[in-house]
């Protein structure tokens, strides 16, 4: 139904929207060229924006050349500014020491009740430390990059690599391919920087944030892929590699800067969370996490920004991500009251690859973090009608005892060498974890399979979860902003939901409440799903779904259509209504 509806009506409105793009685009372009606008703010660039917009529209004006023009010299003047800053301001800034994952208590043997023995103590109402602050990332999202012009680029290399399964395949102008092959130093920053402005590097840009954009990336992802892509052009010239990637992160927005000392040369960036087990530097009251181990002495940096690369890379993940490749499917066998369950679950490895190299940090981004589309699917369609069948006490049991018998306990310092938190979705597809995995899949599983509150509860050098399902049960409970949660332990295998393990009985832990159903989320990337199967494309981390009081979605994103002026592929916008059913409409 979607195609059929591409095929005519799409067809008539992307070519309304495309003359309104190049309409907007050629107003945008003439305020670069105004000798008024530099130096100044985005905002002031707005209120001429808005104030000239209709002008143009109206005479359907197309000053397309020279307005390119007048980006080029605004946006060199930002150039410049930096260079001079490279030129001369450089100083050596003390690293500070990483900040360690909370680490978990080590259990050997892994932690056992024995159903045989009574109760240590009597069921009650336990003291605890309450956080019920949901706001954990700092800063607001950075606003969607504005595509740069391109001016044509003589024989334009190809590149393809790999990056995480995906095939990628871009153009790129031959002069940002210059190597280094010599140590980072001050000399080597200014010369390399002047050779970058002289290419066309916002064509290399445009591509990589459209695969940004398609494999469903946030900020973080994105510096991958610009790492990837930088290496795959200089895979023997770290130097090379590593002061192209901060080159192209400056050029699509972001502020990073480079340092080096007598270890090598890394790419420094703020972050939007405190990341534990990453050192970092203070420039200017903001802490730039260190991208590589080099941190064993002082880093030379500059403090200077460019004008034009203010935004900060953000951690927490608002998409699904959407790659490519070999679908694995991990079958599980689980035995509950002497009845045998199997569920054959769909999985990208990539995908969980990524996932298990994430940086760490609050652990609620983990839980927060929505499923790939294939797994997430496949997930709630095994779950939910066997549990659509069960009370919630008996369901919240269900997952209980698949949480703890399932996966096996094992200290992630076994395994990784370091503790670490793990996302739901990784440890799905993985056969052990310790308590911090557990207690991440089993409080997702109760919000999300059974639509029922949850809470993270961090006992020091341990966490659990309590839950909440409507009404207060037996055990041992905490009563949080006036509801009761009652400990439901998915590490302690065998205890049953109620009973809290004896080493942390009479500790006072720190609670925070986790959100509630990510439902809505699988139902946008379905969605998502099927426009993109007919060549709809996402543009940015922003939204790009809602669904109103009735059932309805709408989203906005846009099809790559041919121009017949220079025979280049335009963005075509687009808004699709689709209905409760997932119709289009």
């Amino acid at each position: 139904m979607f195609g059929a509806h591409k095929k005519s009506g799409q067809k008539d409105l992307s070519h309304i929207f495309l003359n309104v793009i190049k309409l907007s685009l050629s107003i945008l372009f003439f305020i670069f060229h105004t000798t008024l606008i530099f130096g100044q703010t985005i905002q002031e660039f707005k209120e001429i924006w808005v104030n000239e917009s209709r002008e143009f529209l109206l005479n359907n004006q197309n000053p397309l050349p020279y307005l390119q023009s007048g980006f080029y010299y605004f946006s060199r003047e930002r150039d410049n500014l930096l260079t001079d800053e490279l030129e001369k301001n450089w100083e050596k800034f003390p690293v500070i020491a990483a900040m360690p994952v909370p680490k978990s208590k080590k259990f050997d043997p892994a932690p056992q009740f024995n159903l045989d023995e009574t109760s240590y103590h009597n069921p009650q109402n336990l003291p605890c430390y309450f956080d019920d602050s949901n706001q954990y990332e700092r800063g607001s999202a950075n606003l969607p990059r504005i595509r740069k012009p391109d001016y044509s680029i003589s024989n334009p290399q190809k590149l393809s690599f790999k990056f995480y399964g995906n095939t990628i395949v871009v153009s790129y102008d031959k002069l940002l391919a210059l190597p280094v092959n010599l140590p980072v130093d001050h000399d080597i920053v200014v010369d390399f920087w002047k050779r970058f402005l002289v290419g066309n590097s916002n064509h290399l840009v445009n591509q990589l944030t459209i695969y940004r954009d398609r494999l469903g990336l946030n900020d973080w992802g994105f510096m991958q892929l610009v790492k990837t892509c930088s290496l795959s052009l200089f895979p023997s010239d770290e130097s090379a590699s590593n002061l192209l990637s901060w080159a192209i992160m400056i050029r699509a927005g972001y502020d990073v800067k480079i340092g080096f000392n007598q270890l090598g040369s890394s790419i420094l960036y703020p972050a939007s969370m405190e990341l534990y087990g990453i050192p970092s530097v203070k420039i200017n009251s903001t802490i730039y996490y260190i991208d590589k181990s080099i941190s064993s002495f002082p880093i030379a940096s500059y403090a200077a920004k460019h004008t034009g690369a203010t935004g900060i890379i953000h951690i927490k993940i608002n998409k699904s991500l959407n790659f490519q490749g070999e679908i694995l499917v991990k079958k599980i066998q689980f035995s509950w009251n002497k009845k045998s369950y199997e569920f054959n679950l769909k999985y990208n490895p990539q995908e969980i690859r990524y996932l298990e190299e994430y940086p760490q940090t609050d652990p609620k981004l983990y839980f927060d973090a929505p499923f790939s589309f294939l797994s997430g699917e496949s997930l709630l369609k095994q779950f939910k009608p066997i549990l659509a069948g069960m009370r919630n006490e008996e369901s919240a049991a269900f997952l209980q005892q698949f949480v703890q018998k399932v996966f096996g306990y094992r200290p992630y310092n076994d395994i990784f060498g370091y503790d670490r938190f793990m996302f739901p979705e990784e440890l799905l597809f993985k056969d052990e974890s310790n308590d911090k995995g557990k207690s991440l899949l089993y409080a997702w599983m109760i919000t999300n399979l059974l639509n029922q509150k949850a809470a993270l509860v961090e006992f020091p050098g341990f966490f659990s979860v309590a839950i909440s399902l409507g009404q207060p049960m037996t055990g041992d409970n905490f009563i949080l902003n006036g509801r009761s949660y009652t400990i439901a332990d998915p590490t302690f295998e065998n205890a049953p939901i109620g009973l809290v393990m004896k080493d942390y009985s009479l500790l006072k832990p720190f609670i925070r409440l986790l959100n509630t159903s990510k439902e809505e989320e699988y139902k946008k990337t379905s969605v998502w799903k099927l426009a993109m199967a007919f060549g709809a494309e996402r543009s940015g981390s922003s939204m790009d779904y809602i669904r109103d009081e009735n059932g309805n979605a709408f989203i906005t994103g846009y099809f790559k259509e041919k121009n017949s002026v220079n025979s280049t592929n335009s963005p075509s916008p687009f808004v699709a209504k689709f209905g409760e059913n997932n119709s289009l409409e």
